[in-house]
């Protein structure tokens, strides 16, 4: 028989498991779009207009900034941390730490090749990282296959622009898998 304090653990572990998969199934099915939103974006204004471009780009950012901002302001609250300052700040931080990176990738891209492929280099292991730091502990084979097609994807693209669709192609189906996926472990876990 499992006294309060285990029961409370127990409930806080789960509570944790959904917070988590639950950001991860928005974080994977929002930017599954992107390559789609940014190929109308193509489309609708007759070529890559830069403005257009780097504006829809900073809107996913903060979306992901936000979504992750509240699962870790949820797993403060089931953890009992009381950094909840330092926690947006740090929030903050990172969400100018990627624009900064995107600008540096967009602008190098026209000026510097190599700044552009190591620009986009630490992008990808920092995007990498990230994902395998928040699901540290729960980590599913789908969060693999995430990290890598993104991984194969954006370098991929870098080094070979002319396999952007395809590469792309392929983040975006791996990434609706794995959001679905993550919806599904979060509905059967409730």
């Amino acid at each position: 028989m499992m006294d309060s304090r285990e029961t409370a653990k127990e409930i806080a572990r789960r509570m944790t498991r959904y917070y988590v998969r639950k950001t991860m199934a928005k974080y994977y099915t929002v930017w599954s779009t992107y390559p789609l939103m940014s190929g109308l974006l193509y489309i609708l204004v007759h070529g890559i207009n830069f403005e257009a471009f780097l504006v829809l780009l900073i809107l996913y950012i903060i979306f992901t900034g936000l979504t992750f901002s509240k699962l870790f302001q949820a797993l403060a609250r089931a953890e009992d941390f009381k950094r909840k300052n330092s926690n947006r700040r740090r929030g903050i931080s990172s969400i100018l730490i990627f624009i900064v990176l995107i600008v540096i990738i967009l602008f190098s891209y026209y000026m510097n090749y190599s700044l552009y492929l190591m620009s986009s280099g630490i992008y990808t292991f920092l995007v990498d990282a990230g994902v395998l730091m928040t699901v540290r502990g729960q980590t599913r084979y789908y969060d693999i296959i995430a990290v890598l097609t993104f991984s194969i994807a954006f370098i991929g693209s870098a080094l070979f622009p002319y396999l952007f669709t395809p590469l792309f192609l392929l983040f975006s189906i791996a990434w609706i898998f794995a959001g679905y996926l993550s919806f599904l472990e979060v509905t059967n876990d409730v």
